[in-house]
């Protein structure tokens, strides 16, 4: 935030009266990765199950189990294999087709 920005922040909440607070953090458990190289594919799998799953309220659907097992992770390496191979192939066609 620049110089500006922040003197034009500080003005507004001294005008309207607004006090400067921090917001309470939750903290909440999710599946530990137990390997040292898997965290991208944590990652991806729980924002999966995350948006997979009919909730309106986003802490319902944190999951918290100790990990994910090897086979939920290479169900997900597989996905994420062959979603990056048909995307390959369409761009290569793409470039080809242009000639």
């Amino acid at each position: 935030m620049g110089k500006k920005s922040f003197m034009a922040l500080t003005i507004f909440q001294s005008q309207k009266n607004l006090k400067k607070t921090r917001k309470t953090t939750f903290w909440k458990a999710c599946p530990l990765q137990v390997g040292i190289v898997e965290c991208g594919y944590y990652v991806m799998r729980y924002i999966r199950e995350i948006m997979s799953k009919d909730i309106s309220i986003i802490t319902d659907a944190i999951d918290k189990r100790n990990s994910y097992s090897q086979l939920e992770l290479d169900e997900l390496r597989v996905e994420w294999t062959e979603f990056l191979a048909r995307h390959y192939t369409y761009i290569h066609e793409a470039i080809d087709a242009r000639g």
